[in-house]
Formats: C-alpha cells, structure tokens, sequence
C-alpha cells in the first residue's frame, strides 16, 4: 500500500486558510482552490463584530476539498469559528472536519497562562491543555498579523497558530519579502509577498496595494485565489486530472534501485532541500556538502535479546496513553497480550503485533482525518497512518515503548509519504511497518518521530532533486 497522503489535506487545509483569512471590509468572501491548474475546493468566509466570550470579532470559514489520492476520491469538509480580540489574539475556537463518514472536532479555549482543548474524535472524548508559549504571540492569522502589525519589509516575526488537527501550536516565521510579480491562469499582477514558514513548509501570500489577497502558493502545489460566490460554489464535474495528492508529492530517484528489502545501506545526494530538521539516529544520518546534503539510510536490525520487562523499565513515558494513542484502554491491552501470547521480547513480540495490525486491517484511502486507535479498531479500514497509530497503541499497551515515525518509503519507482511505528529495543529505536509485510528497509526517509503532534508535523520536501549516489545489498 502506498504512503498515507490523507493527513496532509486537512493538516494543510487549516494552514492555507488561516493564511487566506487577512481581515478585510467584506463581510463574506470566497477563495477557490486549485492543483495542478485545477479546481479542487473553495473557502468562504464571514467576519463580524462579536463581543461574546470576551472576544471582539467571530469569523467563520467553510472549506471543501474534492481531490485524488492514487485515484481514489478524498472529499473533506472544514468547519472553523474563531472568536478574537482586536489584536488577532484568539479566544476561543471551535473546529470540525468531515471525510468519508468520520469527524474530528476541537473547541479550544484561550486562558491567561493555558490553553484548554476539548476533542471528539468518532465519540472518543479527551482533554488536554497546552502552555502558552513565551517567545511569540498567539494569533488566529499569522499573515493578518503581520499586516496590522505594520513590520518594515525584510524583518521577521515569530507568531504560534493552533493546529486543530493536532492539537498542537505551530511556531510560524512571518516575513514581508516586498514586491513581487504573480501570476493567475497566465495573468500576472504586482503584489507584496508576505512568506509564513513553519516546520511543515513554505507559504506565500500576495496582496495588492490597497491589501487585498491576490493569491495563495501553499505545499503540494496548491493555489487559492479570490472567486466570486457563482464561481466557488460551482459543482465539481469530477476528480480534475493531475490532481492527486500522492502522485503530485511523490520524490522521483534519477535513477531506479534494487528492491530496498534487498539493502543494507541506501545513500543519496538531495539538492533543493533543507534536511537539517529531519533525525539523526541508528536509522538514519545526513550532513551538508555544497549546496546539497548526504543522506544514509542504514535502519538496524532489531536486538532479540532485550526483554519487554527491561525495555519498559528504561523508556516508561513512551508507554503512556496520548492523542489518539489510548495504551491504557482495557480493551487494547486485552487485544495486546492475545496478539503477543507468551512472547517475552520486544522484537518476538512487536513482530507479533505488527502481523496482527496488518491481517486485519484493509487500505481505505479515502478517509481524510486523523483518527483515534479506537476507531481504526472498530472499522478496521484506513491508511498507513491509521496502521500505525492502531500498531503504537497495542505496543504500548503491551508493555513495549512506542513512537510513532513519519516520513517517505519506496515503491515503484518514487517516495511516497508514510507512517510507522518504532520501539525500543534496549539499545536504540528500531522501525516496525503495520502497513507493509516487511521489515523497515533503507527505502524508508524519516523526517519526524514521536507523539501524535511530533510525528505529524513534519518538514514536505518540495522541489528537492534525489541521486542515487550507492545502494548496498545485504550481505
């Protein structure tokens, strides 16, 4: 099964809009949505005066996405209300996103020193605050900020944004790059860049003169520019061609490689890019060379000899139950040490739980939220993110430190993004793929690790070249 795309689109969708949303005199706006010079959704939004919950303005925002993701339909729908005081400082939001049947929903209430969220993933309920942080304001529009805030072109500022789909605040670079030339279905119009980087990629917005939204360059290669409402709300006839998630974000080699099941050791030159964000570990090392990077790929050979007793003794924070990981439900560890039986080690018995998470699951790639384990259990469908979250949270439960990976694999010619699982084997982090009939292999790039909020908010390798520089077989 390919790489999990899914999770991009609404991680993305929340990015963009938020992006798109600099507040104007209008008080309902539409943005449509295009890939690969196609349209694949729109915006709408309201701003109005609301002085409930403390607040001084409530906006309000729908977005529709219609996509392919390796030529199966992704349709997503985004709910958002925020409440903010005059400076863009959120009070409260509430979120919901629908895909194929299955919701995600957040309320997050602003506090002095926490942020409290309520979330609802398919029925399962929890809680958890986040401290605001001490080195930037939170704000509900990074780029309306910038814009109010009146900062001289060239100069940064730091602002954090919440994640809705995480839970997570996001630290965003905000910067006026100055004039710039952009084009629209071959138009091109004179605009002021503002440029929002944050650890999953670079986003471009331009406004004209008088400060109106020209257009968006977001990840993936998705553009959004203003529509009338005739326009936005026009029926889709159909998947357009070209946009796909998958195949749009796929990373090319210059040249094929043996089957990575076959390798020990995968070595590459990547051009374009900045790897500096991406681990360093038994999987994998990377360093600077001109004005490109060596990365290796030379994942472990898991060590049998470590019991589930010493492991859990010496990582016990990666047993706890977190987002979307429940380790402490009953019925997980019940399923846990059915799959395990009488294994005493951490590799018998994650090879265990791996076989069991990929005999009962099936491909489902229209599903477009993240998803509690709880739920992926019940409809034993998904993606390879799903997979790993369902193979994390049995692990855990079985008594196995557990975190979840992010990153790239190779299939048919090209990296796809994707997700798994590693646990500790006593002496290091060893990779563990639910969604694959295989080890963990050098054709697997990690570019993020840990708990739901780390391992999905990743740096997207956009524009970077891949060459092969060795790819060494097993001995």
């Amino acid at each position: 099964m390919y790489a999990d795309m899914r999770r991009f689109a609404p991680l993305f969708l929340c990015l963009l809009v938020s992006a798109a949303f600099a507040r104007t005199e209008e008080t309902k706006s539409y943005l449509g949505m295009f890939m690969a010079g196609a349209r694949i959704g729109y915006t709408e939004s309201v701003v109005k005066p609301d002085t409930s919950h403390g607040a001084a303005n409530r906006s309000e925002s729908k977005t529709v996405m219609s996509a392919g993701l390796l030529g199966t339909d992704v349709d997503i729908v985004m709910h958002s209300t925020t409440w903010t005081t005059t400076s863009a400082e959120p009070v409260r939001m509430e979120y919901r996103v629908e895909s194929a049947g299955r919701t995600q929903a957040m309320v997050a209430t602003f506090g002095e020193k926490l942020i409290s969220l309520e979330i609802d993933n398919n029925g399962a309920k929890s809680k958890r605050d986040l401290d605001r942080p001490t080195d930037g304001r939170i704000v509900d529009d990074a780029v309306a900020a910038v814009m109010a805030g009146g900062i001289l072109p060239g100069k940064t500022q730091y602002y954090y944004v919440l994640d809705p789909m995480t839970g997570a605040l996001v630290k965003n670079e905000a910067k006026i790059i100055g004039p710039a030339q952009v084009a629209i279905k071959g138009q091109s119009f004179r605009a002021t860049e503002i440029r929002l980087s944050e650890p999953r990629a670079v986003t471009r917005a331009f406004f004209s003169g008088k400060g109106d939204l020209v257009k968006i360059e977001g990840p993936m290669g998705i553009e959004m520019w203003p529509l009338s409402a005739e326009e936005a709300l026009k029926p889709f006839e159909g998947r357009p061609e070209g946009a796909d998630l998958a195949f749009g974000t796929a990373l090319r080699l210059d040249k094929p490689i043996p089957d990575p099941t076959d390798l020990r050791r995968l070595r590459l030159r990547v051009t374009g890019g900045d790897l500096s964000r991406l681990p360093q570990d038994a999987h994998q090392s990377w360093k600077q060379e001109g004005k490109g990077w060596i990365l290796e790929i030379h994942p472990p050979s898991i060590n049998r000899a470590t019991t589930i007793e010493e492991s859990a003794r010496q990582k016990p924070e990666f047993l706890a139950p977190g987002m979307n990981l429940p380790s402490d439900d009953p019925e997980m560890a019940k399923l846990a040490h059915e799959a395990i039986g009488d294994e005493k080690t951490v590799a018998g018995a994650a090879e265990k739980v791996r076989s069991y998470v990929y005999s009962i699951m099936r491909p489902n790639a229209g599903i477009g939220v993240l998803r509690d384990a709880r739920e992926v259990l019940k409809t034993r469908e998904g993606v390879c993110r799903d997979y790993a979250t369902l193979g994390a949270t049995l692990l855990r439960a079985a008594g196995i430190p557990t975190r979840l990976a992010s990153g790239l694999v190779y299939q048919d010619g090209a990296f796809y993004y994707h997700a798994w699982v590693e646990v500790w084997d006593g002496v290091r982090w060893s990779g563990v793929d639910p969604t694959r009939d295989e080890m963990v292999h050098p054709g697997h790039i990690k570019l993020a690790q840990g708990s739901v909020e780390e391992a999905f908010t990743f740096p997207i390798l956009e524009g970077v070249k891949l060459e092969v520089i060795s790819a060494i077989e097993r001995d």
